[in-house]
């Protein structure tokens, strides 16, 4: 090993610097510029340096679109609105892109629906969070409740305005399992849509519930296998909800609700896919009206691919 040869400084004395899990080349670097500050000089054994600056990697960008929403529903009406998304990945490159969304609806009934919202997926997909808020008016013909006050086939139209928010956050705790707690808050104003008939006089009786807060604290569990968030092609969703209902949490009726539910995508290809849904619902006596399980309601129905068969 050569040495170079040292300049002339009051008191030298000689540091060897040497950083750790650096290759050592054979020769030496003097540092002279900090020896005019500290009264030193500093001689180090030399670490390899490439010629070329190192390349940095460049971070995934966010995309936005903007995309219509088709809805029919012969509960509501038909109709269609749009939703703006902007998907960015927040994180680790190998976390999914976490979404931020708004958008609304309507109906050729005169129903509406604002929403805004986000899902996070943070540190490798270990997190998933969920927040939204939203309101609207929903118009819809009340039958009653029951089989019999169905197939009698008299109702009333309602006009029920109301407003929501929801905050779920979630850990997955084995390999494609996650569980969390979730808040969930809604505020409900339902009257008579009609200035024609008769409120003494209805052919069917108005419900008890027409202007109620519920809130309800409880838990989610999740296995999800599916290959994608935005358009799954293959793998499975099983999702059970479980939410208490009570004045604690700032509600103002007292009730349990149990949702199962189960997704399961087919690939056709690349471009298409078969998706097929299972659900159940479970609630207890108190629940209001518009809480009660009914077909095509249960919750947690999202992430069917709208080309899919379900």
């Amino acid at each position: 090993m050569s040495l170079f040869p040292l300049p002339k400084v009051p008191r030298p004395r000689i540091k060897l610097l040497l950083k750790r899990g650096q290759p050592v080349l054979f020769g030496t670097n003097v540092d002279v510029q900090s020896s005019s500050s500290t009264g030193n000089v500093e001689l180090g054994l030399g670490t390899h340096q490439e010629d070329k600056p190192a390349v940095k990697k460049k971070k995934r960008r966010g995309e936005f679109a903007i995309a219509p929403v088709p809805l029919i529903n012969p509960s509501i009406g038909n109709g269609g609105g749009l939703a703006a998304i902007y998907a960015v990945p927040l994180g680790n490159e190998s976390s999914p892109p976490s979404t931020f969304g708004a958008g609304g609806v309507g109906t050729g009934t005169g129903s509406w629906i604002l929403g805004l919202g986000a899902r996070l997926h943070l540190q490798d997909d270990k997190y998933r969070i969920t927040v939204a808020g939203g309101g609207g008016q929903i118009n819809y013909n009340y039958f009653g409740i029951g089989t019999a006050a169905g197939a009698a086939g008299k109702s009333i139209p309602l006009a029920q305005r109301s407003s929501a928010i929801l905050i779920e956050p979630k850990i997955r705790v084995y390999r494609r399992w996650y569980v969390g707690p979730r808040y969930h808050w809604i505020s409900s104003d339902t009257s008579l849509n009609s200035t024609e008939l008769n409120p003494d006089d209805l052919p069917a009786p108005l419900p008890g519930d027409l202007n109620l807060r519920t809130a309800a604290f409880g838990g989610r569990v999740q296995r999800d296998t599916s290959d994608s968030t935005f358009y799954p092609l293959r793998g499975s969703i099983l999702d059970i909800l479980a939410d208490l209902y009570g004045s604690a949490v700032g509600g103002r009726r007292t009730y349990q609700n149990l949702t199962l539910g189960y997704n399961k995508y087919l690939s056709l290809g690349s471009k298409s896919v078969i998706a097929v849904r299972g659900s159940d619902c479970m609630v207890t006596e108190a629940a209001p009206f518009y809480d009660i399980c009914t077909l095509g309601f249960c919750e947690g129905s999202s992430r069917l691919p709208d080309r899919a068969v379900s």
